[in-house]
């Protein structure tokens, strides 16, 4: 067993920065270092149910303390011995056999002549810190297997051999670790030797990819959560508790909520004086409005029983005399209207046009 204790090493960095962030980043590295895969569901909500109480606490909650894990690795006798029967990979060969020796093997050829097939089916069967580890083959292959490649290996001192057909895993061949120059950090130290680090690579991504998980599961509570501010149209448009209420949002900054929701010695002075000018409002002024209102509610009922009374007194042969004299006035505003040649002519009234009428008249 190997347990990592240089401040360089992998769950330093990642433990350094859960210390600082909280408790619950804390909770998901020793999470991630215990469990080394992607978390479920069950973890995940875990995680954020600590995340939710560092923002929310509770009086009568006991803080919950999480130890700093220890990251170790199992060890492994795994020798690879080759690579043979190789079909459906890339642009590689057929029965073609590829041999690994004791410490290092070198596949050199021609660009995309698909020297990288042999490292790519060993990322599907081990265990790669890349994301993409699928093997392409020849898309115009009809056949049920399409890929195949035979595995020889020690494991244990016993040989052993695994054929693989494009999808199926071997529990043995778990163990391998492929990097290339996409997921390893190379080097070089001062006297130009080669410096190589991948051990546990693998947690960067695991905490990563939880984090994305973790944004996601938060996004969905926000959204669950949205409401709009019913009694938010009883504030006056265009103060600043209005505008900061209507713009809400995430983004939205704590401190300036509690700085308009404080209630200042000053404002308190205020709203005492405004209250008192309320108590202390002019009560003469009120008194002769009051009276002002009564008195023309008393001239509208009089008004109002005289006409009812002036309704029941009124005969039918009133109605009728009131109708002729209305008539008869109508009647007389017409003539009042007629020109004075008009009424000559009516009345049979000759030479009014002559000198002498015109004198006559004036």
């Amino acid at each position: 067993m190997a347990t990592t204790t240089s401040k360089k090493e992998i769950l330093d960095y990642l433990w350094e920065w859960a210390e600082n962030t909280g408790d619950w980043a804390k909770f998901l590295v020793k999470t991630v270092i215990e469990k080394e895969e992607v978390l479920s569901e069950d973890e995940l909500n875990a995680v954020y149910s600590v995340f939710l109480k560092s923002i929310l606490p509770k009086e009568d909650e006991t803080p919950v303390s999480i130890e700093r894990p220890e990251l170790t690795f199992e060890p492994s006798d795994l020798v690879l011995r080759s690579m043979s029967d190789i079909k459906g990979v890339n642009k590689l060969a057929e029965n073609q056999t590829l041999d690994f020796s004791k410490n290092i093997t070198v596949v050199y050829g021609e660009n995309a002549s698909g020297k990288s097939g042999y490292s790519r089916i060993l990322k599907a069967l081990g265990q790669s810190y890349e994301k993409e580890t699928n093997v392409l083959g020849n898309v115009y292959c009809t056949e049920e297997t399409c890929q195949n490649a035979k595995i020889d290996y020690v494991l244990h001192g016993k040989d052993d051999q695994f054929d693989w057909d494009g999808a199926c895993t071997s529990a043995d061949l778990q163990s391998i670790s492929i990097f290339t120059n996409n997921c390893v950090n190379i080097s070089l130290d001062s006297k130009r030797e080669l410096l190589v680090t991948p051990i546990g690579f693998h947690l960067f991504s695991l905490v990563s990819n939880e984090l994305d998980n973790l944004a996601a599961i938060h996004k969905a509570k926000i959204n669950h959560f949205k409401k709009e501010i019913e009694w938010l149209e009883d504030l006056h448009e265009g103060t600043e508790v209005h505008t900061f209420l209507k713009e809400l949002d995430a983004n939205s900054s704590k401190e300036d909520l509690e700085k308009l929701g404080a209630f200042t010695d000053k404002e308190e002075e205020e709203l005492n004086k405004i209250n008192e000018e309320k108590r202390n409002l002019n009560k003469k002024l009120l008194e002769t409005q009051i009276a002002s209102l009564q008195n023309r509610s008393r001239e509208l009922r009089g008004i109002k029983s005289k006409i009812e009374t002036s309704r029941d007194a009124f005969s039918p042969s009133d109605w009728k005399d009131m109708g002729d004299h209305l008539a008869a006035i109508d009647e007389l505003k017409k003539k009042e209207q007629k020109g004075l040649k008009e009424i000559a002519e009516q009345r049979g009234i000759e030479f009014y046009e002559s000198e002498e009428f015109g004198n006559f008249i004036r």
